[in-house]
């Protein structure tokens, strides 16, 4: 697996190798929210089709300094670079 920075900002690049599973687990990690937060995932490969996914991040309604984590799968392309976007959809649930 790959781990990225808590902070970290824009897209994140990902390969998987030739002969992996389509279908691949990306653990996602919030901090500072409160309530449910919609997050839309998008895997945008160099070629092929774009997947895209929408799950619902539960947090405490008192917010604060929680870190909440969700498994979500997304759909990655063999020996493509591909770039993971996840962005917070604020009052749109799925």
């Amino acid at each position: 697996g790959q781990t990225i920075s808590p902070g970290a900002t824009g897209a994140v690049s990902i390969t998987v190798p030739t002969g992996s599973p389509t279908n691949q687990v990306v653990t996602l990690c919030g901090y500072g929210f409160y309530g449910a937060l919609g997050v839309q995932v998008v895997a945008t490969p160099e070629t092929g089709s774009v997947f895209s996914t929408n799950i619902v991040m539960n947090f405490p309604a008192s917010g604060g300094a929680t870190y909440v984590t969700n498994d979500v799968t997304v759909q990655l392309l063999n020996s493509r670079p591909t770039q993971l976007n996840a962005y917070a959809r604020y009052g749109v649930l799925p």
